[in-house]
């Protein structure tokens, strides 16, 4: 079905008129819908498998994160679940080990079980290696990235729903170890509660 918004704060969805170009509306048209389970939270969008397609994984309480494959034409093969720990509540997307691929991370944990964020590394092709569990507090609920400390590495904040705390996790780059060590890894290093202003590094910026 196709409806028509006009850009207007009064806008209703209505049948689009032959000249909704011209009036500035925008055509919607529905379509799945895709199966992922249970609980589904939250989406979000990244090119997963290097194929120039967007691709969309959705964090599943009931059974991991879910990932349907992009066609670039509106079509999506899925699902494809992998484990992301106990209760998984929000996806980031970013390059945490430095091979150019999208990586998971996943705020993950209820009550303090399983609690943390877990990381799935990307295999090259837009599957997921075993998860990583990096503690934080009892019930991680929402999480960004971004590079918090200037050091050029994507770190990691997360939300606890409980607590109401924040935790900073950032990542500390290792040396390349042949015996197959991680290379990197994220470290627990903040935590901020609410009215709390935290400036941690001597250099003026919270």
């Amino acid at each position: 079905m196709l409806a028509c918004f006009a850009l207007s704060p009064t806008a209703r969805a209505v049948d689009p008129p032959p000249d909704r170009a011209a009036r500035g509306c925008v055509a919607l048209q529905k379509d799945g819908p895709f199966v992922v389970g249970g609980q589904p939270l939250h989406v979000v969008t990244a090119d997963l498998n290097g194929d120039g397609h967007l691709d969309f994984v959705i964090p599943n309480a009931a059974s991991g994160v879910v990932v349907y494959y992009g066609d670039g034409m509106g079509g999506f093969s899925g699902p494809n679940t992998f484990f992301a720990g106990v209760y998984p509540h929000d996806v980031a997307v970013g390059d945490f080990n430095g091979d150019g691929k999208p990586d998971l991370a996943v705020a993950a944990g209820i009550g303090g079980n399983g609690s943390g964020v877990e990381v799935l590394l990307n295999n090259s092709d837009g599957t997921f290696s075993e998860a990583t569990l990096y503690p934080a507090e009892d019930s991680p609920s929402q999480i960004a990235v971004a590079d918090f400390n200037g050091d050029g590495n994507l770190d990691l904040v997360v939300t606890d729903n409980l607590s109401g705390n924040v935790d900073l996790e950032l990542r500390q780059p290792g040396s390349k170890n042949p015996a197959g060590g991680r290379e990197w890894e994220f470290h627990d290093d903040l935590h901020i509660s609410p009215g709390e202003q935290c400036e941690r590094s001597g250099d003026g910026r919270f």
